[in-house]
């Protein structure tokens, strides 16, 4: 995600307060066939570039396991519609289980992937929505044939905390140890919740 220092980074995503829970929310339009899309969504070769090792392969009513650089996570798959739609759970480190939804659809010669992450407790919704503004920009390098770029604790700080200020959301947890490439980020909750204010 190119950006000039010290500008305000763009925000792709937003936060969504739903009747049950919370929602975070990416809509991005590819130039792709939605059939590439898909290949990049669930080929676990291609998915180990934008997202990590995942084992098994997704697969409908099954458990898998991930593998990703600073740490893993595990859930089911519960749906699988191909070339639609994916559905997961996704138990985090701190052991809360959220529901993540890929959806491609045929959208203006190209596709339109729709992501959502849908939890029931507003903690971490600044901090996930800056991972996955990441996470989102990696598949889409991958579906263009780049690279990656490389994950930056800076930006993710920045867009963090930009989120939390745009959608009045108190960041939970992310305590930084360390400077430059030695920074580890340190899942610590301190618990604000009773301080959000949806508008």
């Amino acid at each position: 995600m190119p950006e000039q220092s010290g500008a305000l980074p763009v925000l792709e995503g937003r936060i969504e307060k739903l009747s049950d829970g919370y929602a975070v929310a990416f809509d991005h339009q590819l130039d792709y066939p939605t059939a590439h899309i898909w290949d990049i969504l669930t080929n676990p070769e291609k998915v180990s570039h934008w997202l990590g090792q995942v084992t098994p392969q997704w697969q409908l009513g099954k458990e898998y396991a991930l593998e990703m650089d600073g740490g893993s996570t595990s859930g089911t798959v519960l749906q699988l519609e191909p070339r639609s739609s994916l559905q997961i759970t996704w138990e985090d480190q701190l052991g809360l289980e959220s529901v993540l939804e890929w959806q491609v659809l045929e959208s203006g010669g190209g596709a339109l992937l729709q992501f959502r992450s849908r939890t029931d407790t507003p903690d971490f919704l600044a901090e996930g929505s800056a991972g996955w503004q990441g996470i989102l920009n990696s598949f889409a390098n991958v579906a263009a044939g780049r690279e990656p770029d490389p994950d930056s604790m800076e930006q993710w700080l920045a867009l963090r905390d930009a989120y939390s200020r745009e959608f009045d959301v108190s960041p939970t947890m992310g305590r930084v140890i360390g400077a430059g490439d030695d920074a580890e980020l340190v899942f610590e909750p301190w618990n604000l919740a009773g301080t959000h204010n949806w508008k």
